[in-house]
């Protein structure tokens, strides 16, 4: 630019890049403005967004007796919409212009800046939100960085349109009530409408307190400048549910109630438009973390905007590559269904199939209430006799206990002291990885709050209960000082020095008792009730053999110990002249900070020595911590199952991916390898929190009557191998043991099969009807939604070719000669759009392009219909 200017001595012209940059965003705002119609002052909501044609628009799109259509219809008329959150698109905490604003303030696709800079003030301090399903890192359990740490959206779940005024800013993770404040304001033009449908990847956790939420909410806007920005409107109807991508994250019931598929008028949307989004947002990313705010804002409306259009012109290919494929669904499924149901009638009885279709109705009525999904039952999967999972057993103890004095709040002391622990552990394992100071400071700020709140819950209701037993113990050993020499060392009743010194210091028989029930894993529980297993540090899963023992990183003293002696001896295949003059493994050096956060104290009943748990006193909780141990070991069973599974897919498919993609360099390769390492510290982290649980139950003296749980061992922790190529020397001659983590297979039980078989075959071909039932009714439902799209879009059009027609004939009367030529040059845009849905639509029966009609809606509430006279270029009012 400087040669340009002057290529003589360009070193003498002055830089103006920032008054270049100043320019370019203010000539792209006035082209926004010139585009829309707009005035440059009093900017409105949605005034310069581009606006998704194949949607709900009730202004402009829409027939006029929508209102009137039956509820099992009401799906066509609905508003799909999507919410997600973007971390890649965020804003350094850096030195810039505070008071740099948007050109576009509101107006666009962010939300109006000052309403919501106004409402975060109020915003309570950050935290991660509380989670009935998995630790998701939308709900605050990720790491984030910069001054905004990304942005949440709206987006049309259909059709990938951003929708206007629905985008924010986030502070760390997506705080529920950021999300909230999107909704109310991204979603004001359609609260008209009868019905919506929500996909968020976490609307399991989000919708539960909605209601709740929006009431404080409105509170703190009617207290600021807000509420005149964003008036209050009362949500419709909404159907809620998980992204179909994303439901593979969440736990099977979530997946149930939660998935669209099984949604009533869910259609075929997948509720996964934001994750197509955000790769050319995050490619913006890189230039937009540098800006200003307000240019920041300003940029990403530009993208967003682009985008938008170019879906609005290939809206009628989209639609008619969409219903090409729903049509063969349709007929394929529905032929389906008949011939199934044939067969039905014809083993069962028309009763039968008449029960399931009655059963499938009531299901569909209460799977769209939040409320009732919680009991629902799930028709669409076996029910196999599994193992509880620690919320099932949480529920039980909570009816069983509730008539016991303190019975509840003792249940939730020793739960909530078992996540303790896991916590306590997470963060030892960040100080041992080197996560990062701040990382690591809020990870214990956030536990030091929650341990000191249950330390004065356990002084109420526990603690007295561990003092009774220590005080029955104690006066025990001393009436029997006269029989036994060594009995005095029972006076401590839980060990809190965390090592063999202190697991030993009880007489001849305790330790004969404690050696049956804790030797058997080789290892102690300290006064934390955590397991000695790597000095509380979950260590990294590493496959190796024997020969690479120095190379891993199980730091377990004993199991390294027994590995070098096996080595030393020359036990194993050409080992021992190789083990002779291996080094010795030690134990690693801890820091300060890593001991002083090991000698927190979370005391709960499998901490106690045998004497002091055997108590009566003690019975209770020993019972509750049984049970949520079961559960805790048996959903780290089905973790460790799931992390081994996929690993063994991506270890296979890594090294295929790497080669091929080797042109692009080193980078896919380390990613791989990185992605690699990080599934295997989840499985270790898996594999030692069973181990804790498993500990903790034999130090319980739990009897596991159906032998579900064993002792864990390394050679266990390895994938159900599929293929034969992978499958180790020796496995077909019956050599090598396959782990017993793969054995649950319980409905194979022969004793059982004969007498169950009949009962377990209906169930098989009920839930396969379930399945193709709602199968069919989404793919017709795609069908006929695809149909009323097409619809719409030409209203739409139709609708903005009037509004140009009609704006341009204003001007010209005003002998604004020029914005009525462009007035006219935007409604001939239209026109082309017109006529490419025409071109488009001409071989679908139920699509007359010429025939659709335009309505719009007077001032005294009429629709009136509006025809396009060629000739005079205008549009004819028709009652």
């Amino acid at each position: 630019m400087r040669r340009k200017t002057d290529n003589v001595a360009p070193h003498e012209v002055t830089n103006r890049y920032r008054e270049f940059m100043t320019a370019t965003r203010t000539f792209s705002h006035i082209t926004d403005l010139k585009r829309h119609g707009r005035k440059l002052r009093d900017l409105v909501y949605a005034s310069l967004a581009v606006l998704c044609p194949a949607c709900p628009q009730p202004d402009m799109n829409m027939e006029p007796g929508w209102r009137e259509r039956n509820e099992e219809l009401r799906f066509l008329d609905a508003l799909f919409y999507a919410v997600d959150g973007n971390f890649h698109a965020n804003l350094k905490d850096k030195r810039m212009d505070h008071e740099d604003f948007p050109l576009s303030k509101g107006a666009a696709y962010f939300a109006d800046e000052t309403a919501f800079a106004a409402f975060s003030e109020k915003l309570p301090p950050l935290g991660p939100e509380p989670s009935t399903c998995h630790k998701f890192e939308a709900m605050g359990h990720g790491p984030y960085w910069g001054k905004v740490s990304g942005t949440v959206g709206m987006f049309c779940a259909r059709h990938m349109m951003v929708m206007p005024g629905g985008h924010v800013d986030l502070q760390k993770g997506e705080r529920f009530i950021n999300v909230d404040f999107a909704s109310v304001s991204g979603l004001q033009r359609w609260m008209d409408l009868l019905l919506h449908y929500s996909a968020y990847d976490v609307n399991c956790q989000h919708r539960l307190y909605f209601e709740e939420r929006l009431e404080k909410l409105w509170e703190m806007l009617e207290d600021s400048a807000s509420a005149k920005l964003i008036p209050r409107k009362d949500f419709p109807q909404t159907i809620a549910g998980v992204g179909k991508f994303h439901a593979l994250g969440h736990n099977a019931d979530c997946r149930t109630r939660w998935g669209f598929g099984l949604q009533p008028g869910s259609n075929q949307v997948d509720g996964e438009a934001p994750e197509r989004m955000w790769p050319s947002v995050n490619a913006l990313g890189t230039r937009t973390r540098e800006m200003n705010p307000g240019n920041r804002h300003d940029h990403m409306n530009q993208h967003y905007g682009d985008q938008n259009i170019k879906r609005v012109h290939n809206m009628p290919r989209y639609l008619c590559r969409k219903l090409a494929e729903a049509r063969p669904h349709v007929r394929r499924v529905t032929k389906t269904l008949q011939k199934l149901e044939k067969v039905i009638d014809a083993h069962y009885g028309p009763e039968k199939l008449q029960d399931w279709r009655q059963e499938e109705e009531e299901w569909m009525k209460k799977v769209i209430i939040v409320s009732e999904k919680k009991d629902l039952p799930n028709l669409y999967d076996l029910t196999p006799r599994s193992a509880k999972t620690m919320k099932e057993i949480e529920r039980e103890i909570e009816g069983k206990y509730a008539t016991i004095p303190f019975g509840r709040d003792l249940a939730g002391v020793i739960e909530e002291g078992i996540t303790l622990q896991e916590s306590k552990i997470e963060i030892l394992t960040a100080v041992e990885r080197h996560k990062g100071e701040d990382a690591v400071n809020e990870m214990w700020e956030k536990f030091e709050k929650s341990w000191k709140t249950w330390q004065s819950r356990h002084a109420n209701t526990l603690s007295p209960l561990i003092a009774q037993a220590s005080s029955e113990t104690k006066t025990e050993a001393t009436d029997n000082v006269g029989d036994s020499d060594d009995s005095s060392d029972d006076d401590t009743d839980y060990q809190p020095g965390n090592t063999s010194d202190d697991c030993t210091s009880t007489s001849d028989t305790s330790t004969d008792e404690m050696n049956r029930y804790d030797g058997d894993l080789g290892t102690h529980v300290n006064a934390s009730g955590d397991s000695d297993f790597g000095d509380d540090l979950d260590p990294q899963f590493k496959d190796g053999s024997d020969d690479d023992l120095e190379e891993e990183l199980f730091d377990l003293e004993q199991e390294a110990d027994e590995e070098e002696q096996k080595n030393m001896t020359g036990k194993g295949k050409g080992k021992g002249k190789r083990a002779r003059g291996r080094k010795q493994p030690t134990r690693k050096q801890r820091s300060e900070r890593w001991k002083a956060i090991n000698d927190i104290e979370i005391i709960l009943p499998s901490s106690l020595m045998m004497r002091a748990r055997q108590r009566e006193c003690m019975a209770d909780a020993v019972e509750i911590e049984i049970a949520l141990r079961v559960g805790q070991a048996n959903e780290a069973l089905t973790a460790l199952r799931t992390h081994l599974i996929t690993s063994y897919t991506f270890k296979n498919r890594a090294p295929v991916v790497d080669q091929k993609k080797m042109k692009q360099g080193q980078y896919m390769s380390t990613r791989s390898k990185t992605v690699i390492h990080s599934k295997d510290q989840k499985i270790q982290g898996s594999a030692n929190e069973y181990r804790r649980a498993y500990s903790a139950l034999i130090s319980l003296g739990y009897e596991d009557k159906e032998n579900r749980l064993k002792p864990l061992e390394k050679d266990d922790i390895k994938a159900f191998v599929v293929s034969m190529g992978d499958q180790e020397l020796g496995y077909s001659k019956g050599n090598v043991k396959s782990s017993w983590i793969w054995q649950e297979l319980e409905f194979l039980d022969t004793d059982e099969v004969e007498s169950q078989f009949s009962e377990y075959s209906e169930e098989v071909v009920k839930v396969h009807w379930f399945r193709v039932s709602a199968l069919r009714a989404r793919w017709w439902e795609e069908q006929e939604v695809v149909l009323e799209e097409m619809r719409r879009t030409v209203r739409f059009f139709k609708y903005h070719h009037w509004i140009w027609l009609e704006r341009g004939s204003a001007r010209e009367l005003e002998g604004l000669l020029g914005e009525a030529a462009y007035a006219r040059k935007q409604a001939y845009r239209y026109e082309r759009l017109i006529d490419g849905c025409r071109i488009m639509f001409q071989d679908i029966p139920e699509i007359d392009t010429m025939n659709i009609r335009h309505y719009a809606k007077t001032k005294d509430g009429k629709w009136i219909k509006y025809v396009y006279d060629a000739e005079s270029i205008t549009y004819v009012a028709q009652n």
